[in-house]
């Protein structure tokens, strides 16, 4: 799976830290989820924190823009 880069996201660029202390247990079950989706864990908890902050529908919606934005620069609707 690709994705954008890790340094930015759908607000531009990543600069402020979240953080927090969590038990061992979440620690491993957190980053073996992002595992298995192709991401690392900052990615992971990034995108579960506007999921939960904006909603889903908002935070699809912000991904879709920008892949629609990049899709659409110099080609016509359709072509691969």
């Amino acid at each position: 799976m690709t994705h954008f880069s890790r340094a930015s996201g759908v607000f531009g660029k990543c600069t402020e830290e979240l953080k927090t202390k969590a038990p061992v247990e979440i620690h491993e079950l957190a980053a073996r989820r992002a595992r298995e989706l192709g991401m690392t864990t900052s990615e992971w908890l990034r995108d579960v924190a506007l999921i939960a902050l904006l909603g889903e529908d908002t935070v699809l919606s912000m991904y879709q823009d920008r892949v629609r934005s990049v899709a659409g620069s110099g080609r016509s609707e359709g072509q691969a």
